[in-house]
């Protein structure tokens, strides 16, 4: 117990020593003193030509960047495309976002991949069928063709320059609970 107060006495009287030295000492006057001037604020003296500005002229930061913005932005891929919305009724396919799809099956008339039809599944279980041409998403994206293991959704946009984008979505089919497929 009496280290702890010895300890506690020589830290306070360190700190007092420190704060006093701090608030009685003049840092401008001694430096002054030693520069040969009578004191820091007594003369006053030029600014350097480097600090001095050009006559006339006066800063006005309108039209010029903000210097404490970053010059490059990162957007968040999903702001980097941005659809087109559709000007009508949406069908219960179209209120969906086309990843939440999820295709179950796929039937196929022959080889040509436009008689081809597909089975999908809505998030609430509701199943659809899709064939080429068929409007899916939100953002007004067409199925463009269906092949014998995926269904190729493209959705028109404009991307964050404005200039027309397309992009290409695919949905897998999904294996059934007891089949393994690669």
């Amino acid at each position: 117990m009496i280290v702890r107060i010895a300890a506690f006495c020589r830290w306070l009287t360190f700190t007092l020593l420190a704060w006093a030295v701090f608030f009685f000492s003049d840092p401008a006057r001694v430096l002054s003193e030693q520069a040969g001037e009578e004191s820091f604020l007594g003369t006053a003296t030029e600014l350097p030509v480097w600090l001095q500005t050009p006559d006339g002229y006066v800063y006005r930061p309108k039209d010029k960047p903000d210097p404490f913005r970053p010059f490059i932005r990162q957007v968040p891929e999903e702001e980097t495309f941005r659809p087109l919305a559709p000007q009508r009724p949406l069908t219960p396919l179209e209120r969906v976002e086309v990843s939440q799809l999820k295709v179950v099956g796929i039937m196929r008339q022959g080889r040509h991949h436009k008689s081809a039809l597909a089975m999908v599944e809505m998030p609430d279980g509701k199943g659809y069928v899709l064939r080429p041409g068929v409007t899916v998403g939100r953002y007004g994206g067409v199925v463009d063709r269906i092949t014998t293991n995926e269904v190729v959704v493209l959705e028109q946009g404009h991307d964050i320059t404005g200039r027309e984008q397309t992009r290409e979505i695919v949905l897998k089919l999904q294996p059934s609970q007891g089949e393994a497929r690669d």
